[in-house]
C-alpha cells in the first residue's frame, strides 16, 4: 500500500499522527496501535496532583486522589504528577498490555478462554484463589494452550512439556514400584516426611494416631 494512504488521526484533537520515518516492524506495530497524538498522550497520561479528589479518564468516576498512582515525572515547579486514570484502571491497562505483548491475546480473549474452562484451571479443575490463572504456551512454537494455575504451570515446566515424562509419572503413581520390590505394602508418615510434634503414620485401615506418653510413677515423685 502506498504511504500516502496510510494516515491516522488523533481521536481527541483530530490532528494527523505522522507516519514514522525509516520504520521498522516494531515501530510500525506501535504506530498502528496508536489512537492519540504525542500532545494528547502527554496531557492524558499525567496531570498535577489535586488536593482531595480526581476524575479517572478511563472509568470516568470521581475518586479520592489517593486512588490514583503516582508518576515519575515532575513539572518545572517540582510539583508531583498523578496518572489520569485510577489504580484499578491502571492495573487493567498494564494487564492488557502484558497479555498482548507476551501472548498476542487481548483481555477479552483471556476472559473467553477462562469462561470456556468454567473459570477453573484446565488441569486440576480448581478455581483461582489469589492470583489469576497463568497463560500456558508452548515454549518452542509459542502456541497458546490454555489457562492453568501457577502450581500446574510449574509442574509443566518441571516436566518440560514432554508427554513421555507425563505418562511415566502416571505409570509411577499407579505402579508403586516399592510395593512390587518388597512384596508387601509399607506405610510411612502422613504428610511431609519430617520430624513433627505429632508423628502420624499411615496404615491400610487409616492413619494411626500416636499414643500419649505417660511418665512413670517414680519420675513423677522425683519431680515433686
Amino acid at each position: 500500500m502506498s504511504r500516502k494512504y496510510l494516515k491516522k488521526f488523533c481521536k481527541r484533537c483530530v490532528e494527523e499522527i505522522p507516519y514514522p520515518e525509516n520504520p521498522t516492524t516494531a515501530i510500525l506495530e506501535s504506530w498502528y496501535r496508536r489512537s492519540h497524538c504525542d500532545n494528547c498522550i502527554g496531557e492524558r497520561s499525567k496531570r498535577p496532583i489535586r488536593k482531595s479528589e480526581g476524575r479517572c479518564a478511563t472509568c470516568l468516576e470521581t475518586k479520592p486522589i489517593g486512588d490514583f498512582p503516582s508518576g515519575n515525572r515532575t513539572s518545572g515547579t517540582d510539583e508531583a504528577y498523578k496518572y489520569a486514570y485510577c489504580k484499578e484502571c491502571h492495573s487493567e491497562r498494564q494487564r492488557s498490555h502484558r497479555l498482548f505483548v507476551l501472548y498476542r491475546i487481548t483481555a477479552v480473549e483471556y476472559d473467553i478462554i477462562l469462561a470456556y474452562q468454567g473459570g477453573c484451571c484446565a488441569i486440576c479443575k480448581r478455581p483461582p484463589t489469589g492470583n489469576r490463572l497463568a497463560v500456558d504456551h508452548d515454549h518452542k512454537t509459542g502456541l497458546i494452550r490454555g489457562l492453568v494455575c501457577w502450581t500446574c504451570n510449574r509442574a509443566l515446566g518441571l516436566l518440560r512439556d514432554r508427554l513421555s515424562s507425563a505418562q511415566a509419572l502416571v505409570d509411577y503413581l499407579l505402579g508403586n514400584p516399592a510395593t512390587l520390590a518388597l512384596g508387601s505394602v509399607r506405610y510411612g508418615l502422613v504428610g511431609k516426611a519430617q520430624h513433627k510434634k505429632k508423628m502420624v503414620y499411615g496404615s491400610a485401615d487409616g492413619p494411626i494416631e500416636p499414643k500419649e506418653k505417660t511418665r512413670s510413677k517414680a519420675r513423677r515423685i522425683r519431680k515433686k
